[in-house]
C-alpha cells in the first residue's frame, strides 16, 4: 500500500510522481531509528520543508522511538539565532 507520493522532475526534467510504499517507509524509518540510537527521551527539531522527503525522516524517526518532535516555523529555521534558541527552549537532543 502507498504511504505517500513524492513528486520529482527525475532526471528529464519533467514532473513525475514517486510512490513510497508503506512497508519501504517503515523499513527506512525503524533502520534510521537504529542506525541514529534515538530513544524515547529525545526530541528533535524539524526543520525540513514538508513538501520534501527528509520531513519524514526527521518526523517520524524520534516518534516510533517514542521521542518528541518540535516543528520550527520557517521564520525560525532561517534564523540561525532563533534556531539555537528554539533549539535550547525544547531540550532537543
Amino acid at each position: 500500500a502507498t504511504a505517500y507520493v513524492l513528486h520529482t522532475s527525475g532526471s528529464t526534467g519533467a514532473p513525475k510522481g514517486v510512490r513510497v510504499t508503506r512497508g519501504a517507509l517503515a523499513h527506512y524509518v525503524f533502520a534510521m531509528r537504529d542506525a541514529l540510537d534515538v530513544a524515547s527521551g529525545d526530541t528533535w527539531v524539524h526543520t525540513a520543508s514538508f513538501a520534501f522527503s527528509s520531513a519524514m525522516r526527521q518526523l517520524l524517526v524520534p516518534l516510533v522511538a517514542g521521542g518528541a518532535v518540535a516543528i520550527a516555523d520557517e521564520a525560525t529555521r532561517r534564523d540561525p539565532a532563533a534556531l539555537r534558541t528554539f533549539v535550547a527552549a525544547h531540550g532537543a537532543t
